[in-house]
């Protein structure tokens, strides 16, 4: 039987080495590091993706307006700022929208397009040209490039042709108002009716460039608008024919024609408050459709200033609030893309000249401040349909414009 001190002497000799604490040490201060650095990294990238939306906006209006071309003083440089305070939502207008999707001929609802329900116009990359007035005359934009080029240099109110070959404008002469056509390169200006003592404004084309609408009010003795009945025209494009458009009567003092996609309908604002002035805002209206083949004219909804949508299923319009607002034809969803004087993300102001992209995604406006409502001191906005449902969605295209007419 071995004794005690062999048996000691070899547990000593198969027992495990002394442990070496600085290792531990240093180890388990390692392994804090690592766990240190990987709480980093992922807190940097939760930050990060929080941020990407912002980021991303930032980061694309200034690659909108950022590439000018440097030859037009009044593109705007930088995003117009909004107030944290959000717009309650109508309920009036939370039924969802249906909008076109680019290379179909389906729709998709809002909230469900690239911008989604928070999109927002500095996503967008724009396309074809805006005809439009400024205190330069007419001028036309390239919604790609952002260069704008002179056209002629007097014009209160400009409408393209479908094409944008050719643009219709009114201007006064001091005795009273003219409406001309003018090629978009400026070349082949040339007069249609001249009538003095008269107010002419908003031309409208029919969609085959054949026939140009406009409405005709009376000035007063110092070259004013005065309250009167309005009275609707039609003229050739070549200058012939020209005749007062009685399948919409006077008494209906007719404002604003827009002509349908396909020719067979006529929007308009009926003006409920005949006293007045055709430039005075905001102005009480209804917007009415006449059918060519019925020769119905039926009220669709309060507002002035209707624009078809390039399939004719939808308007863009002034609403009662001088915002822009969205109806589909079809269904009676409304949608508001910008409040206007009730709204609460962008500074509260007139709003109106609605005017659809030819993909039908965008609407370019005019927009001004509360404190100056004249045409003559707007500036151009655009918006997505499917923008953020707050009305903050749109975006400052040019310091200068009004009236705009979007073609491809």
């Amino acid at each position: 039987m071995p004794d005690l001190g062999s048996t000691l002497k070899r547990a000593a000799d198969t027992s495990a080495p002394p442990l070496d604490f600085d290792a531990l040490v240093t180890t388990a201060r390692l392994r804090k590091q690592r766990r240190s650095v990987a709480w980093t990294a992922v807190a940097v990238v939760v930050a990060l993706v929080l941020a990407w939306p912002t980021l991303r906006g930032a980061l694309t209006e200034a690659h909108l307006v950022g590439h000018t071309g440097g030859n037009h003083p009044n593109v705007h440089a930088t995003p117009t700022p909004r107030p944290a305070k959000r717009r309650a939502h109508d309920s009036r207008h939370q039924g969802s929208l249906p909008l076109f999707r680019p290379g179909s001929s389906g729709v998709l609802s809002a909230g469900d397009g690239a911008g989604g329900a928070g999109g927002s116009a500095s996503q967008l990359s724009l396309q074809g040209h805006i005809a439009f007035t400024d205190s330069n005359g007419v001028e036309v934009l390239d919604a790609a490039t952002k260069r704008v080029h002179r056209v002629i240099s007097t014009g209160a109110q400009v409408a393209a042709a479908r094409d944008g070959s050719r643009l219709a404008y009114t201007f006064g002469n001091g005795v009273g108002y003219i409406l001309g056509v003018v090629r978009a390169d400026g070349t082949g200006n040339k007069w249609l009716a001249n009538m003095d003592g008269k107010y002419l404004f908003a031309p409208a084309w029919s969609p085959d460039g054949s026939r140009i609408l406009f409405v005709v009010d009376d000035l007063n003795s110092t070259g004013s608008v005065q309250p009167s009945k309005y009275s609707m025209w039609i003229v050739n494009a070549d200058g012939s024919g020209l005749r007062s458009f009685n399948e919409i009567p006077a008494s209906d003092a007719p404002i604003d024609p827009a002509w349908s996609p396909d020719g067979t309908k006529i929007a308009y604002a009926s003006v409920n408050d005949e006293t007045t002035p055709a430039q005075s805002y905001p102005r009480a209206a209804t917007i009415k459709i006449y059918d060519f083949k019925t020769g119905r004219r039926t009220t669709v909804i309060g507002g002035n200033e209707p624009a078809w949508s390039p399939d004719g299923s939808m308007l863009a319009f002034q609403n009662t609030d001088q915002g822009i607002e969205v109806l589909d034809l079809a269904t009676g969803a409304r949608r508001i893309l910008d409040y206007g004087e009730a709204s609460y993300t962008i500074e509260a102001g007139h709003t109106m000249g609605p005017s659809f992209s030819p993909d039908g995604r965008v609407v370019a406006y005019t927009r001004s401040p509360n404190s100056d409502k004249a045409v003559s001191g707007g500036r151009l906005w655009y918006v997505p349909l499917d923008g953020p449902r707050d009305g903050s969605g749109g975006r400052q295209l040019l310091s200068q414009g009004s009236t705009p007419s979007w073609t491809p």
